[in-house]
């Protein structure tokens, strides 16, 4: 059906009508290219990074560079946005935090950068929206859906709300990331007397990954 009813930018009409903004996703948006080689520094510890689906930036695993495989990698800064070319369909899109910056991500993602912390994180939550991860896939061809190009993305057309309404988003994304990390925080404390179970200890842990299937 998607291809017999052009849906795409269905609700820009009513955005306009309602005084709202209609931008491109290319003008409040910009790609931007850090290429490192990790071979290059061989005894550098670097960060690598995964996005969930539910949007959060995750580090994946810490390496020295001399055992990262890719040729080149694309290293990230904080306020940065990361978008899955693979999976963004699916919500893996991230917003790159503080303590990630330096961090390295492979060439799958596209890293992109808004022109403030306020506009990256209200992206974040247009870019995550159900009907903006439509529009995102309308485009793409095949079965699976799940993988796009910013070439195509960056066209989307996306509502542009005032700037008092764009930090709201932004102080309430903010807020509710605190509140998250002080509940896994507060989780971490309650379960603290387990390790002398040793239930998750690092032999618990590479026994746990031994049996996993492999990828």
């Amino acid at each position: 059906m998607k291809f017999v009813v052009p849906l795409q930018g269905r609700f820009v009409r009513d955005w306009k009508s309602d005084g709202i903004e209609v931008k491109v996703l290319d003008d409040v948006l910009e790609v931007v290219k850090r290429i490192v080689n990790p071979q290059e520094h061989a005894t550098e510890e670097f960060k690598l990074l995964r996005v969930s689906y539910a949007g959060d930036c995750e580090l994946w695993k810490s390496v020295q560079g001399r055992f990262i495989k890719p040729g080149t990698m694309q290293q990230v800064a904080a306020g940065d946005l990361l978008y899955s070319n693979i999976r963004a369909t699916d919500g893996a899109i991230g917003v790159v935090p503080a303590h990630f910056d330096g961090a390295l991500v492979s060439e799958s993602f596209t890293v992109l950068r808004a022109k403030t912390n306020v506009d990256a994180m209200y992206l974040w939550s247009i870019l995550r929206s159900f009907e903006i991860r439509s529009d995102i896939m309308s485009p793409s061809t095949g079965t699976g859906r799940y993988t796009t190009d910013w070439s195509v993305t960056g066209k989307v057309l996306i509502p542009w709300i005032k700037e008092s309404e764009r930090k709201k988003v932004a102080q309430g994304l903010l807020q509710a990331w605190k509140l998250r990390e002080e509940s896994v925080q507060a989780e971490i404390k309650a379960t603290a007397s387990l390790g002398s179970l040793k239930l998750n200890s690092q032999l618990s842990l590479e026994r746990f990954e031994s049996y996993k299937p492999p990828q």
